[in-house]
């Protein structure tokens, strides 16, 4: 399947001093000359620079490194030399980052088979993170919550990846069917086997399960990676 790079983006995680490299790059230059060289526009780019947090999309990251000979591993992420010794976007693509499949879709359409929807954009994951966490990447997907949920784990507009592969049933947060529904709970295992369901990790336990009960439940997917909005 091809990937269509405006439809790529980087997780904000670990992306917090990208502003401060774009700006670097741009250097003395104005950002008028600047952003019609990499053909967006002055607004546009002004979102991307201190002090907003704007997180671009891969394809406009990649002709910024390219515009001024830079690393994208570097412009990205901060790490590796600033100045590559060959530049290939897509190359260093497919070589530092995993590409993950993202959905809009309500908590409840929340699923690993086709009923997920249509994949609306990916976001980009560095393979030695995934990798450091034990992450299949075909087993991730990400979903871009459009529901208007509140005061639990997850709130309209978050971003969530769920390892659909770890369903074993230990502390942590899952997607589950729970009454034939799908919601996210943040789950503690007591030592009698039983669950105590939490709607997010910091309240008190909205229900408790007996072992039995546990034994029942119906994991979708490991909550692996959480992105909010601060404000």
């Amino acid at each position: 399947m091809s990937k269509n790079l405006d439809d790529v983006s980087f997780p904000e995680e670990g992306f917090d001093a990208f502003p401060e490299r774009l700006k670097e790059i741009i250097g003395t230059a104005t950002l008028k000359d600047f952003a019609a060289a990499v053909g967006i526009s002055e607004g546009g780019l002004r979102k991307y620079l201190p002090p907003a947090r704007s997180v671009p999309s891969f394809d406009k990251v990649s002709r910024f490194a390219r515009y001024r000979g830079v690393s994208l591993e570097w412009l990205s992420t901060g790490e590796g030399e600033k100045y590559a010794l060959e530049s290939n976007s897509s190359q260093e693509l497919g070589k530092e980052f995993a590409l993950i499949d993202g959905y809009h879709s309500t908590i409840d359409q929340i699923s690993d088979d086709e009923y997920a929807g249509e994949v609306r954009r990916r976001l980009a994951f560095r393979k030695k993170w995934l990798s450091w966490r034990g992450f299949n990447p075909d087993n991730l997907k990400v979903f871009f919550v459009k529901s208007a949920v509140e005061g639990g784990l997850i709130n309209g507009g978050d971003t969530v990846m769920i390892d659909f592969a770890d369903r074993v049933l230990s502390d942590g947060a899952f997607a589950l069917k729970l009454k034939g529904a799908t919601v996210i709970r943040w789950l503690v295992v007591k030592v009698d086997g039983g669950v105590d369901v939490h709607a997010d990790m910091n309240q008190a336990s909205i229900e408790s399960l007996s072992g039995t009960e546990a034994d029942k439940l119906n994991l979708l997917g490991r909550v692996v990676w959480l992105g909010k909005d601060l404000s």
